[in-house]
């Protein structure tokens, strides 16, 4: 069983409601969701010069303690095992991102990704 951080508001407290990624482990409230760019961005070359696109993270099951992110940026795409810590996730190749509950968004190496909407 994964145990869930609670983030206290108003008089301190917390509550259930309040819960957001796992103390440690697999991302469980971001699978089965994609978060893209609200705005395009380099997408390799075209025959007409640079092509743009919105980039993308995925994220899917794996295990207890890992999620699966499939992220598609520029004319590349990756899949990699990713661990949630409270707020902050990593990867297993070293990439990183922080989760904000309340815009349902990732800002993940240096870009922002929407939830969907």
């Amino acid at each position: 069983m994964i145990a869930l951080l609670a983030a206290g508001c108003g008089d301190g407290g917390a509550t259930a409601t309040d819960a957001v990624l796992p103390s440690l482990g697999a991302c469980t409230e971001l699978e089965g969701k994609v978060y893209t760019t609200p705005n395009e961005l380099e997408c390799g070359l075209t025959p007409t010069g640079i092509g743009y696109c919105p980039w993308a993270l995925t994220f899917e099951a794996m295990t207890e303690l890992e999620s699966i992110v499939r992220w598609r940026h520029s004319d590349v795409g990756e899949t990699l095992r990713v661990t949630c810590e409270n707020d902050v996730l990593t990867s297993d190749r070293g990439y990183t991102g922080r989760y904000d509950r309340a815009t349902d968004s990732v800002m993940w190496e240096g870009e922002t990704y929407l939830g969907p909407r």
